[in-house]
């Protein structure tokens, strides 16, 4: 999976958090998120084989097509045949309210839910620099976002 590859090779870090969204309804975000979104179509993505959306910037407009891709990464992850992509990392990805942590033995790739991470924050700013509360003092961390937002909030704490 290419995209696999992407999140877990593009870092010369062992530990990779991928922290998304949480698209709630209703909720005070949804007047900006409407201004935004040019389809309301529902999405469901069943597999890695299915058909992708032509259009990938009009389909990441819309929140049903997030929402969906990533519940697929999350549960397509535990997949054994991505334990050579992973390696000798780890990967913390969360979806909804739950964090996941996947590993390897090299072989196997295990998922468990990390219950210190379960977060209701809607906002992936918000939910990065409450992983970051998980990461040891003196580490290096690398924050990769095209969130403004997400600068100004890591400056300040």
């Amino acid at each position: 999976m290419k995209f696999s590859s992407c999140v877990c090779n593009d870092c010369n870090g062992k530990i990779v958090y991928f922290v998304s969204d949480k698209w709630i309804t209703p909720s005070i975000k949804d007047i900006e998120r409407n201004s935004r979104e040019e389809s309301t179509q529902l999405y469901e993505i069943k597999g890695d084989s299915q058909k992708r959306p032509t259009n990938w910037i009009l389909a990441l407009k819309n929140s049903s097509f997030k929402e969906s891709l990533i519940k697929f990464l999350v549960d397509a992850w535990k997949d054994n045949s991505l334990a050579p992509i992973l390696a000798d990392k780890v990967l913390y990805a969360n979806h909804n309210n739950i964090c996941y942590k996947y590993s390897t033995d090299g072989v196997n790739m295990s998922r468990v839910e990390v219950l210190e991470l379960f977060s209701t924050h809607e906002e992936a700013d918000s939910r990065m620099l409450f992983h970051l509360t998980s990461v040891p003092d003196n580490s290096n961390v690398v924050i990769r976002t095209a969130d403004t937002d997400c600068l100004v909030i890591a400056t300040v704490k």
